[in-house]
């Protein structure tokens, strides 16, 4: 049986309650199993990267999705070795986590399976009003600082808090480890495969944890050169613009067919800026060859006799 505790009641928890808590967890992290690996060895497969199999591991995806890479920069530096170095860093900072939890709660798992009595719950004094009813029920009794009260598993039960609470600092280093290894992975493997949107496909896999969805969403992408990418769009755009604004369509530029010759050089037909055709020979107001400058004075009234 299982009993939830909180400050002013004793709970029982339905079995059924476990046995749907453990489905919505299981199910979902079945599922995004299947896609990140599906996603790479998809990926793999179609830009024949080796090590496509190693998708389909736990915890050696990784190196499936270094090789996608090509090559992985950390802190601005590319090594040769780093998806090997990073594939050994992730599993250990991956097995630790399961050892801790079956180090932690095997035991109680297997009290409750062979129907004890487990409770959850708020660390408990001897003043509170639940503990002798707790202490009278309860077979073991787990708090929220994941310290047993009442009952422990373990012959030795000091030692083995003591070595489980080294395993959980060493644990929680691993994991933030483990951040500083996908952080640089995923940016550089949707930089190369979808670049027009990695800065968003990056962020919601770190922040979001759902780099299996966006992995999969990009199964059938090609590789890209990323940094020849990034050239075209800036040619296209600012070469673009030069070419509008300073060459003009018919080749002209600011001082023959552009501002001084001809607004804008051919965006406007050869005209300048006051609707008069460019001459596109420098001369300020486009005057055409044999036409006085006088002819074109705005202003004729004021001009000396």
């Amino acid at each position: 049986m299982l009993y939830i505790v909180s400050s002013s009641e004793y709970a029982l928890v339905p079995t059924y309650y476990v046995v749907l808590a453990i489905i919505f967890m299981v199910l979902p992290a079945i599922a995004l199993y299947v896609l990140r690996s599906i996603g790479l060895y998809k990926l793999a497969k179609n830009n024949n990267v080796k090590g496509k199999a190693f998708a389909w591991i736990p915890f050696l995806w990784i190196y499936t999705a270094c090789k996608l890479c090509g090559s992985v920069r950390f802190f601005g530096k590319t090594h040769k070795s780093l998806p090997v170095i990073f594939t050994v860093l992730y599993t250990i900072a991956g097995i630790l986590p399961i050892l801790y939890d079956v180090l932690a709660y095997f035991p109680i798992v297997g009290y409750y399976l062979q129907g004890g009595t487990i409770s959850f719950g708020n660390p408990l004094t001897e003043s509170s009003q639940l503990y002798m009813t707790v202490l009278e029920n309860v077979g073991i009794y787990v708090e929220t600082t994941g310290h047993f009260a009442f009952y422990n598993p373990y012959p030795n039960p000091r030692a083995m808090i003591q070595a489980l609470d080294v395993l959980y600092y060493v644990v929680s280093i691993l994991e933030l480890a483990v951040i500083f290894i996908e952080v640089p992975v995923y940016f550089d493997l949707f930089r190369k495969y979808i670049p027009q949107r990695a800065l968003l496909f990056g962020l919601l896999s770190v922040f979001l944890n759902i780099f299996p969805i966006m992995v999969f969403i990009i199964r059938n992408k090609k590789a890209v050169d990323y940094n020849e990418y990034m050239r075209q769009r800036y040619n296209t755009y600012y070469g673009g613009m030069n070419n509008q604004n300073y060459n003009g369509q018919n080749g002209g530029n600011y001082y023959g067919g552009g501002y001084y010759g001809g607004y804008n050089g051919g965006a406007n037909n050869g005209q300048n800026g006051y609707g008069a055709n460019a001459g596109g020979n420098g001369q300020p107001n486009g005057n055409s060859k044999g036409k006085k400058p006088e002819d074109d004075d705005p202003f004729p009234e004021f001009k000396d006799k």
